[in-house]
């Protein structure tokens, strides 16, 4: 910001917060705005630098989220996000319960298909993000199987066949654990630095990446299901990168079927049983809002009755 060239620090008073940011030169204001993204409030120095034959004034504030990029500095500074729906990946849902019989020890799995659930991606305004979840919906990711300190034989990663580990009732859905597995970040995933961070959305149905302790995203995806979208009960950060087109139905009969334990774990094991991409052009992706709440047609009700088929139970 540009002082006068009389200007001395006593003159100068700087107030931040987590989400604004205000300055005065005496009583000249040189700034009041609502700042684009959050800032450590607490962690702030500022400077006088003498450059182009002018006097300014230097701020240097802390980003709260340290991987999310600014791509502006006031809020609505930006062109807003297009949220054009550029690729559609599904995910064939089913439920499993292993039964032991207490006659003859045999155990038993019980399967039940839950239903479809369609993802619209947002991939102009996030495509790394949106090109990872595609990639290993298809399985065309090559990594590393993680076996104790070092790696086994190259495989690729896919969703099908994984579960969803991790139930919130009202808010969310977590799958994708694919932690058997080393990855290059930055290649086979991308890393924070890949982040644009510019999605903002409410509701249920969002489709997000949550971020590990360093800011990177990883395999896992989660599903919100509550009105607050990913709000205050989600205690993560999460890049959201698409929204639910088809089958919120079956996503929220998973949630109410789950019997999570204290920890968040479901009591039974929703499966991936099929991944894969479909076409754009079948979709009316141009009203995003009406679509994740579609039905899927395919959700039934109740627990797994039939479909068993035999497992050894050592």
């Amino acid at each position: 910001l540009r002082v006068n060239e009389t200007t001395k620090g006593k003159d100068i008073d700087v107030i931040v917060r987590p989400d604004s940011l205000l300055v005065k030169d005496r009583d000249h204001m040189l700034f009041n705005d609502t700042l684009a993204y959050r800032v450590k409030s607490y962690d702030i120095n500022w400077s006088f630098e003498e450059k182009d034959k002018a006097r300014w004034l230097q701020i240097q504030m802390q980003k709260d989220k340290p991987y999310l990029i600014w791509d502006q500095f006031r809020r609505g500074e930006a062109a807003p996000v297009t949220l054009t729906v550029t690729d559609v990946v599904f995910m064939d849902f089913e439920i499993q319960k292993r039964v032991v019989d207490p006659n003859t020890k045999v155990a038993t799995v019980r399967r039940k298909t839950m239903g479809k659930v369609i993802f619209g991606l947002f991939g102009q305004a996030e495509p790394d993000m949106c090109n990872a979840f595609r990639d290993i919906a298809l399985g065309d990711i090559v990594a590393k199987r993680h076996t104790g300190m070092e790696d086994g034989e190259s495989i690729n990663m896919r969703y099908q066949g994984s579960i969803l580990h991790y139930v919130l009732p009202g808010s969310m859905l977590m799958g994708g654990a694919l932690r058997d597995y080393r990855i290059n970040r930055g290649e086979a995933l991308p890393n924070r630095e890949m982040i644009s961070g510019g999605i903002s959305l409410t509701g249920p149905g969002q489709l997000a990446f949550p971020l590990d302790e360093y800011g990177d995203p990883d395999s896992r995806y989660i599903i919100s299901t509550g009105p607050e979208g990913l709000g205050s009960r989600v205690k993560l950060d999460t890049v959201v990168f698409g929204r639910v087109l088809a089958g919120m139905d079956v996503v929220l009969e998973m949630e109410k079927l789950a019997q999570p334990d204290p920890r968040g774990m479901p009591a039974f094991n929703f499966t991936v049983a099929e991944a894969g991409i479909l076409d754009p052009k079948d979709f009316n992706t141009e009203d995003i809002m009406p679509f994740c709440l579609q039905s899927s047609k395919f959700a039934p009700k109740g627990l797994p009755k039939e479909e068993a088929e035999d497992d050894d139970d050592d």
